[in-house]
């Protein structure tokens, strides 16, 4: 790393991470219920660091036993952490998104489905598609899984 100013020349990501499980794979929607209302809870959420999320979640997927696997990413774009971009270069984090959702997507059994809700995310992922209002989703999300269960049909 060259330093400038006793600063490295491109440092990484700065920002702090939050990962928030609303519902673990192993409790009972009816125990999760209060913490999925934390979703809607403004100020919650700040900078979108989608390549470290997807690494996270792949880590956790990928523990466990269940035969088939699917990682299902909902996106409001592209990944944005301001700190982070104003001193890497301004590609570095769909750079790292890129590399771990390829990763995923051709080197693992995971599968992966992704929606962009006001964002084509087709440039990011394989199996995406495009949604104008959250309230279209619950049902994309139903639509969707069922496409991928049903082998006579292809995403869409």
């Amino acid at each position: 790393m060259e330093y400038k100013n006793s600063k490295p020349k491109t440092p990484g990501r700065l920002n702090d991470l939050r990962h928030i499980i609303y519902k673990g794979a192993d409790t009972h929607w009816r125990q999760a219920k209060n913490n999925l209302g934390l979703m809607l809870k403004e100020g919650l959420l700040k900078e979108n660091i989608d390549g470290e999320a997807i690494s996270w979640a792949y880590n956790r997927i990928k523990k466990r036993k269940e035969e088939r696997k699917i990682l299902m990413v909902i996106s409001d774009g592209a990944p944005v952490d301001d700190s982070t971009l104003s001193v890497n270069s301004g590609d570095f984090l769909e750079k790292h998104l890129r590399k771990m959702v390829k990763f995923i997507e051709n080197k693992t059994e995971i599968e992966v489905l992704a929606i962009g809700i006001g964002h084509d995310v087709s440039r990011y992922y394989d199996k995406a598609i495009k949604i104008t209002d959250v309230n279209e989703l619950g049902d994309v999300m139903i639509s969707q899984l069922s496409s991928l269960f049903d082998t006579k049909k292809k995403f869409h």
